[in-house]
């Protein structure tokens, strides 16, 4: 009868092991693949693609080469956010470069024809005279153009009017440079390069 019994409960245990419920697997259990180091590949400069870089704008978060970085007292910017940054200051109109034009190039035609005809009269000592010319009759013509648009700020003023100075010397560095006049030249060259320089720094 032992034998019988427990052949008949092992056979009970058996069915009831047979019908139970499966176990079941807890999502967490599945081994999940391992996700992509974002940091094994190369960021680059959103302006230079193929410049790897680690540097970001803090203020729109894009990654931004040496070359393209303009310090802040804030930190690194991108050139685009500098530049949205500086249209806050430009108060300019549209015609203000017409007015700047009509100003500037009446006013460079004149500083052109007297500069050159000093330094045709005076020679050597007209290479002094134009290095203390410059200074002020370039800042009287910037002057003079920021006066006519009611001091209004625009971008690019101050190539208008430096554009204007150097179409007006081409003239007359032509014939300087037919008639071999050095000092003429070099004068001009100097009403040119120190002019334009004080034109942007008045103007930007």
């Amino acid at each position: 009868m032992d034998m019988l019994e427990r052949t008949a409960q092992s056979n009970g245990d058996l069915q009831q092991t047979l019908l139970a419920e499966p176990p079941t697997i807890e999502p967490e259990q599945f081994i999940s693949a391992p996700e992509a180091d974002q940091s094994a590949y190369p960021l680059t400069c959103y302006r230079h693609a193929a410049v790897q870089t680690g540097l970001r704008c803090n203020r729109c978060n894009r990654h931004i080469c040496i070359k393209c970085a303009r310090r802040t007292p804030v930190g690194y910017r991108c050139p685009d956010c500098i530049r949205q940054q500086e249209n806050k200051f430009y108060t300019g109109l549209v015609w203000d470069y017409l007015i700047a034009a009509l100003v500037a190039f009446p006013l460079a035609f004149a500083i052109v024809v007297g500069f050159w005809y000093v330094l045709f009269e005076f020679g050597f000592i007209s290479i002094f005279l134009a290095v203390v010319g410059t200074c002020w009759v370039s800042g009287f013509m910037a002057d003079a153009v920021h006066w006519a648009v009611r001091r209004r700020r625009s971008r690019y003023l101050g190539y208008v009017v430096a554009g204007a100075l150097m179409i007006a010397s081409v003239p007359f560095l032509v014939l300087s440079l037919l008639w071999l006049d050095i000092f003429s030249l070099i004068g001009l060259g100097i009403l040119l390069v120190g002019g334009i320089k004080i034109i942007f720094a008045r103007l930007y």
